[in-house]
């Protein structure tokens, strides 16, 4: 009886160990079913080290070269103007007219005068000299001719003063009077500015005060003519930092010969700087940023590396780094998302 129930038992314990055997063989052939992931295909760029062109980039506004009120010299009755706003006039052009009668009549009236008077002085100069006349009473006939001369002069001058013209090549901002007002010496008829060349204000930070140098030249950018660049050369510098904003305003001269650009316009600029120690390069699209955080991923024998990287000034397709590459060094562009830090990866041929 003890043997037929040992039996059964054994038969059942031998089963469950077959089924155990081949529930593992199943897994096993299942595990070498599923294929290994292929190592993701990347392209790599060399980390280039050369000397750059260093440029400083700041802001400013547009100034004109030379500004003033034209105003009369003398007092009258204003017989035209010439001028809108807007006129462009060259230096010398005529900008309004005063009624002249007055001081026509006044010059012709000075040189008759004159013409007396050295007819007189040359008169008692001769009978000086025949000892007619007292030496007192040629001095005197001189001194009128002098005093005559003068007087031409003064006359002159007010006919003349009867023109106003334009004392440089500019544009008229601002007409202000018109015909048939009367005007007193002093007072403005326009407003004139000179707009080629321009000066351009910059406003350069108190760390780069030492690298700013007469002679530098600067590319300026206008929101009016976004898709170009005017040229410009630093001319004067201040002698001061202003005590607020801890900047120095240096001025730039920029040719404007089409006349595009005008004053008070605001500008970016970026000034040329002396040329530094040689920096590293790397291809703008072979970084990734993430929550402010810059990293490349960098190209081993079978496997990337990740790095963090602190970055520089962008120069078109490429941009400057600061550190965490070294000189020739090779890193992914346009890396993948899919990378991680040791990741295999496939090496173009």
């Amino acid at each position: 009886m003890a043997r037929s129930s040992v039996t059964p038992i054994l038969v059942a314990a031998l089963a469950a160990f077959a089924a155990a055997g081949c529930s593992r063989s199943a897994g096993a052939r299942a595990a070498a079913a599923v294929p290994t992931p292929a190592p993701i295909p990347v392209q790599g760029a060399t980390v280039e080290s050369r000397v750059l062109p260093r440029v400083l980039e700041v802001t400013g506004a547009l100034t004109a070269d030379e500004s003033a009120d034209i105003a009369a010299e003398r007092d009258g009755q204003v017989a035209s103007v010439r001028v809108e706003r807007g006129s462009y006039v060259e230096k010398g052009a005529i900008l309004a007219t005063l009624d002249d009668r007055e001081a026509k009549a006044q010059l012709d009236q000075a040189r008759a005068s004159l013409a007396w008077a050295d007819s007189e002085s040359a008169r008692y100069a001769e009978l000086r000299q025949k000892q007619v006349v007292a030496k007192s009473e040629n001095q005197r006939k001189e001194t009128d001719r002098d005093l005559n001369k003068a007087a031409l002069a003064l006359a002159e001058k007010s006919f003349t003063d009867c023109v106003i013209r334009a004392p440089f090549s500019g544009v008229v901002t601002e007409k202000k009077i018109s015909a048939g007002a009367y005007i007193r010496k002093g007072q403005a008829i326009c407003g004139l500015v000179k707009i080629d060349p321009l000066r351009a204000e910059l406003a350069i930070p108190e760390s780069a005060v030492s690298a700013i140098q007469v002679g530098q030249k600067a590319k300026l950018n206008v929101q009016s003519f976004p898709d170009r660049a005017f040229d410009a050369t630093v001319r004067y510098i201040g002698p001061s930092l202003h005590s607020e904003s801890r900047t120095l305003v240096v001025e730039a001269i920029v040719p404007n010969p089409q006349h595009l650009l005008k004053p008070g316009l605001f500008v970016t600029a970026r000034v040329s700087l002396p040329k530094a120690d040689k920096t590293l390069l790397v291809p703008f699209a072979s970084v990734l940023t993430d929550s402010g955080v810059s990293h490349v991923f960098v190209l081993g024998p079978q496997r990337v590396t990740e790095r963090i990287v602190a970055l520089g000034d962008r120069y078109a397709d490429a941009i400057e780094v600061h550190s965490g590459l070294a000189a020739g060094e090779r890193v992914v562009v346009s890396p993948d998302r899919r990378l991680t830090d040791g990741l295999e990866i496939a090496r173009p041929n």
